[in-house]
């Protein structure tokens, strides 16, 4: 029987996402947000694989307008680019990847800087170069007639240079000015200005010879500018074809496409497409109801999105393809045009709230390869007879899946916006096929738990925010609630101040329930018969009795960082009575002491040694004497917990270093009995060493092509670490003889093949504390799933869907019916818990054969899974509505029927 308390107490206010930018080789998309952090996420050809690589973090009072990639002269930089930002500071940031910090800050001269573009990377690099991987182009519309110039040798190449790659600003004073990008050290070099305009300047565009540049206003014009010699050729009043007026008319978005015709997106709702040569209107289109606030363009497709949440599709037909065919073609013929024209395909409203940025990204990796029993690649036949039996086992798979359509080298439009959440869809297939959710739980808080807390003899969580660190107090059922030092209670989910004492009634919506997973084959019984019960009948009166009452955490204490920046990572002790925290700058140690008997706790300050840099990740070994902190460059340090001196500091050997500089240290753990540290990079390699001698022990490859999400010690076996991987993959390695351990050598194959459909990506891996537990939990934000590692992994496994307040179930013989336990049924009541323990049925038994992988879909975004004991798990969760009302109220629509 497992037990699972539920917690909605947890702070959580995702960022909006404000900017968007696809890198050099297409293989990352920068994500900006609010609040000032940056995202690096790697674009997968599939729906596994993606995964953050890197978070740049936040700091108060950043205000991002703008994301930007650019092409490094360097032959050692690396292969995604230069990334810049820009904001309403008037500051542009080159970001360094390897510190996360930044590089080269310069000033725009002009106040805030509202857009920022790149010259294509046609007009920078020679025809000859396009043809090598780290060069490819992104265009908008792909020509088939540009490849005539890869044929060129190697030596020609050489003896050409590279231009430096130029970048204009959209400055708040109106006027563009243009910079060049300059080396690593000196970031962006200004070049020149263009003549001032009235009002701001909104968004620049760049034509693709890089002889011209766009420029949208807050006047409701568009100037295109001759670059050589700084004069403006034509001026467009965009008011006259859209539905606003010229005085309030603001041009947010540009975009110029490769035949010169230019797309403008405005105030008005109103997408313009203009002729590039004479600057005259040839269709415009009013098909939002707000702003239009971001173009991007793909072949002969133009995609829209603005702040009524819409994403629209245009795409351009010839004349014997359109049906609205009229006289008015005399004029393209007049021109020499084809008769082609853009027209309105359909939209999607996948986002709630305002759309801010487009991108359109092309993977150039392919999906992670299956691998054998032996953990080899399979060659093509077998890799498609694992494909058709896969297709064969999924008949209930909707033809319009994320799945059917996300192929390597399949461009793909991405999506962000006020909502916080990120969405991929087909370019090419549009309205075909359903967007995927790269983001499911953006910007999740970092939890951790202690189970056995010396402190207050009981269960601690940890949850890092921006600028603090709560200490919450977390009861189970044998707790006795205690009235808090500090006066703050929680009701309902919020904090209430002044309360000296919790109501566990009904009303406070503070209920129980147990989710009971078996893999002994045998079936639920109730007074020694099998018995079930109707789904209905759980929530009626006669077994009302089995509801039990939880207890909400009481929080204990509360961290606050005297800084602007936000708060990296954290980690707390297992006893629970250290805490440490750092942001971009430096490492923080604290100390908790309890005053007497009270509930008071003092806060006491160590201070560190001064060589700390800043900190990516850290966390304490299992007896809390040492500090491990990951800084730049792959090092790692360890310190001693109780002087706080620095006792050694461990980097992988040259010899053995694979990239491992190049990449940040993100997730780190420790065996219980103290001998091992795990660090996993976000590289994809993971480096092993040993605390007792303080040696490098084992740099484990990347497995299934992509990194590390989650890694944990096996209590039973300290020498296993268990690892799971972005592309859904959990491998078990024994580290003391650098090699995959006995159970992934057996069920690798087979556990790769069932976690492929498994609802998102896992995020985290759990395990009771207890040595002779022989299961984890392996949850993602959308579903957990059961491993039992005593048992092999059969083909009888499937997904079960958890529904609060429908009752016990059981699972037999692949079948699920209603079922009883021996301990009485515990039911979910009032929704408006903040605090649950919930009790379901989830027998598995296929009558000789045991089931030992059991997934269970959750209905609200999990944040955080955590063991509280052998038989209780904590999940911390929040039901998307709540934090969908954090967010400022998008623009009112009406609805049918309302």
């Amino acid at each position: 029987m497992l037990e699972v308390h539920r917690c909605r107490q947890i702070e959580w206010s995702p960022s909006a996402v404000v900017a968007l930018a696809t890198s050099i080789n297409g293989a990352a998309v920068a994500v900006a947000r609010e609040n000032g952090a940056i995202e690096i996420w790697s674009v997968a050809a599939g729906s596994l694989g993606w995964h953050c690589q890197l978070i740049i973090p936040g700091r108060q009072g950043a205000a991002i307008s703008s994301l930007l990639w650019c092409q490094s002269l360097e032959e050692d930089e690396s292969p995604l680019g230069r990334l810049f930002s820009a904001g309403l500071d008037g500051l542009v940031t080159e970001w360094d990847l390897q510190t996360l910090q930044p590089r080269a800050v310069v000033e725009s001269m002009g106040g805030s800087i509202w857009h920022l573009a790149a010259e294509h990377i046609d007009a920078v690099v020679p025809k000859g170069l396009n043809g090598s991987s780290d060069n490819r182009i992104r265009g908008s519309e792909e020509n088939d007639s540009d490849d005539e110039g890869n044929s060129s040798s190697s030596d020609s190449d050489d003896e050409v240079e590279r231009k430096p790659q130029r970048v204009a600003l959209a400055c708040e004073d109106g006027v563009v000015r243009i910079f060049e990008v300059g080396n690593s050290k000196d970031g962006l070099v200004y070049r020149k200005s263009f003549p001032r305009v009235k009002g701001r300047i909104l968004s620049v565009a760049w034509s693709w010879n890089g002889e011209r540049l766009v420029a949208g206003g807050s006047d409701g014009c568009i100037r295109c500018w001759d670059i050589a010699n700084t004069r403006e050729i034509y001026r467009i009043t965009a008011g006259i074809g859209g539905k606003g007026r010229d005085s309030d008319l603001c041009i947010w978005s540009l975009l110029v496409l490769r035949n010169g015709d230019i797309v403008s997106g405005d105030s008005s709702g109103s997408t313009q497409f203009w002729d590039g040569q004479l600057g005259t209107l040839l269709q415009s289109q009013t098909r939002h109801g707000a702003d239009v606030l971001a173009l991007a363009a793909s072949r002969n497709n133009v995609f829209a999105a603005g702040a009524d949440g819409k994403v629209v599709l245009f795409h351009k037909v010839g004349e014997s393809q359109r049906l609205d065919a009229s006289s008015s073609d005399a004029l393209d013929v007049a021109r020499g045009v084809s008769g082609e024209k853009w027209v309105y395909v359909g939209s999607k409203r996948t986002h709630t709230h305002d759309v801010r940025a487009l991108t359109i990204a092309t993977p150039i990796v392919s999906s992670p390869v299956p691998a054998d029993k032996s953990g080899t690649k399979m060659d093509n036949g077998e890799k498609n007879k694992v494909k058709r039996r896969r297709t064969k086992e999924n008949p209930n798979l909707a033809p319009n899946d994320h799945k059917k359509w996300a192929r390597a080298h399949t461009e793909m439009l991405i999506s962000g916006g006020n909502d916080a959440k990120l969405f991929t869809y087909p370019a090419n297939g549009f309205l075909s096929f359903h967007p995927h959710d790269v983001c499911p739980c953006p910007e999740r808080p970092f939890i951790q738990l202690v189970e056995h807390s010396s402190l207050i003899g009981g269960t601690l969580m940890m949850a890092q925010h921006s600028n603090r660190v709560d200490i919450w107090k977390i009861y189970n059922e044998n707790s006795v609630a205690i009235g808090s030092a500090n006066g703050v209670y929680s009701q309902n989910g919020h904090s209430v101040l002044g309360k000296r004492k919790w109501d566990g009634g009904a009303d406070s919506g503070s209920d129980s329930k147990a989710l009971i997973l078996h893999s002994n084959g045998s079936a639920h019984t109730q007074n020694g018969r099998r018995k079930s019960f109707p789904v209905e009948s759980i929530n009626s009166p006669r077994y009302s009795q089995g509801k039990a009452s939880g207890t909400p955490p009481a929080l204990l204490a509360t961290i606050k960082i005297n800084s602007s920046e936000h708060i990296v990572c954290s980690a707390i002790s297992g006893k629970g009575d250290l805490v440490a925290f750092a942001d971009s700058q430096r490492p923080r140690l604290y100390v908790l002491e309890r005053k007497g008997a009270s509930e008071l706790f003092q806060i006491k300050r160590k201070k560190l040694p001064a060589v700390l840099q800043a900190a990516h990740c850290m966390v304490f070994n299992a007896d809390s004497s040492r500090l491990i902190v990951a800084g730049p460059q792959g090092f790692i340090w360890v310190m001693d917990s109780s002087s706080a001196e620095l006792v050694h500091t461990f980097h992988v050997p040259s010899h053995n270093n694979v990239g491992w500089a190049n990449g940040i240290v993100k997730i780190m753990c420790t065996s219980p009995d103290g001998q091992w540290l795990a660090a996993a990079s976000s590289t994809g390699h993971i480096a092993v060493f040993n605390l007792e001698v303080m040696r490098h022990q084992w740099t484990v490859p990347v497995l299934d092509g992509t990194p590390a999400t989650a890694m944990v010690f096996y209590p039973g076996n300290n020498n296993v670490l268990i690892v799971s991987s972005a592309a859904n993959q959990i491998h078990a390695l024994d580290v003391e003889v650098r090699a995959p351990g006995q159970w992934s050598r057996r069920n690798g194959a087979r556990i790769a093949k069932k976690l492929q459909d498994f609802p998102g990506t896992i995020i985290g891996l759990s395990l009771p504390s207890h040595p002779k537990s022989t299961s984890i939990i392996a949850y993602s934000s959308s579903a957990m799933c059961h491993i039992d590692f005593s048992q092999p992994i059969g083909d009888e496994a499937g997904p079960m869907d958890e529904e609060s307040g429908k009752g016990p179930k059981a699972i037999s013989n692949g079948k699920v019916h209603e079922g009883a336990n021996s301990n009485g049924i515990l039911v979910e009541g009032s929704s408006r818990t903040s605090s649950v323990r919930e009790s379901k049925t989830l027998v598995t038994s296929n009558g000789s054969e045991s089931k030992s992988l059991v997934v269970v879909n959750m209905k609200n975004p999990v944040l955080f899974l955590g063991h509280t004991g052998r038989n209780s798990v904590l999940i911390v969760e929040k039901p998307w509505l709540e934090v969908l009302r954090q967010f400022p109220a998008p623009v009112s629509r009406h609805v049918y029927g309302s």
